[in-house]
């Protein structure tokens, strides 16, 4: 696959399959204390202030069938490293320390 077919494939997918599929690239990368990840930013509902929750995925025997473009429908905070976290389930593994979150 070229550069150009790649971009192709990751913008045709749904957030959270392209979500996944990042992560399992960036799995040997991720190894150490320094992680690369990907982040959702949205306002409240004032507009006036931003969060910012990273993105999740679910836990393993959790299948991705969305094809939705915005699918991180669900969020909730890691109760071990207090990090947002957003994904497609209501269960999560947080990107930064891999506990388990539940998410609403």
């Amino acid at each position: 696959m070229n550069e150009p077919e790649i971009k192709s494939y990751l913008s045709s997918l749904s957030d959270s399959k392209f979500v996944e599929l990042i992560y399992e690239a960036l799995a040997e990368r991720n190894s150490g204390n320094s992680k690369l990840l990907i982040a959702e930013t949205y306002y409240s509902t004032n507009g006036k202030d931003a969060h910012v929750a990273l993105a999740a995925i679910p836990p393993k025997d959790y299948l991705i069938s969305s094809n939705d473009r915005s699918d991180l429908l669900n969020n909730g905070v890691c109760s071990t490293c207090s990090v947002e976290i957003a994904a497609i389930s209501k269960d999560a593994v947080c990107p930064v320390c891999k506990n388990t979150v539940g998410l609403t």
